[in-house]
């Protein structure tokens, strides 16, 4: 079923249209709850120990191997996300041929945004551990609202639906810009850097 963004929607429309957006973000939850409680809240204390502590040997050397960590993460899940998109769209949606070609589509587009979103998940987690929550709400607000948003606004318009697919992952790429920022930006000020 070739569903166009202009057209009306009919249940079944909206279903196979939805359907896919719904399966991305539930992969999606499952990585961030992963990188955000297993590493990002896991390794904040020791940040904030040895910042308190002054112990900037420790706190460089947190900082390069949590930026390392999340990128290969990153990476490697979204090298996942490609190669097993074929068995979960077949899993989760295989009784509908039209659904799973459209699934697995928008799953390998979406995929590329687990390479960043790691990095963007710490950084808000990292700032908070140096108990500057300001640059912290910064990150997140941007990412979690402001880029979304207008991404889901604007790319539908310049690329149709494949628009909504990639709007994550220029999410991801803004909001990791607006974290390098951040990072270049303070490394002086907490030597992390």
């Amino acid at each position: 079923m070739k569903i166009k963004i202009s057209e009306h929607f009919t249940t079944k429309k909206l279903i196979v249209f939805v359907l896919p957006s719904i399966f991305m973000m539930i992969i999606t939850s499952i990585y961030g709850v992963i990188v955000e409680i297993g590493y990002t809240i896991g390794c904040a204390p020791i940040i904030a120990y040895n910042y308190g502590s002054e112990n900037h040997l420790e706190l460089k050397s947190l900082f390069k191997k949590s930026v390392i960590t999340m990128s290969i993460v990153g990476i490697i899940l979204s090298g996942l996300a490609q190669a097993l998109a074929i068995p979960l769209a077949k899993l989760f949606v295989g009784y509908n041929e039209e659904l799973y070609t459209l699934t697995v589509y928008a799953f390998r587009l979406f995929s590329f945004s687990f390479i960043f979103s790691g990095i963007n998940i710490f950084s808000s987690g990292f700032f908070t551990a140096l108990n500057n929550g300001i640059i912290s709400a910064i990150i997140s607000f941007l990412h979690g609202l402001i880029f979304q948003v207008a991404f889901v606004f604007i790319l539908p318009l310049i690329f149709g639906v494949d628009g909504i697919w990639w709007a994550m992952f220029a999410t991801e790429i803004c909001a990791c810009i607006v974290s390098v920022s951040f990072f270049i930006a303070k490394r002086k000020k907490y030597h992390y850097a």
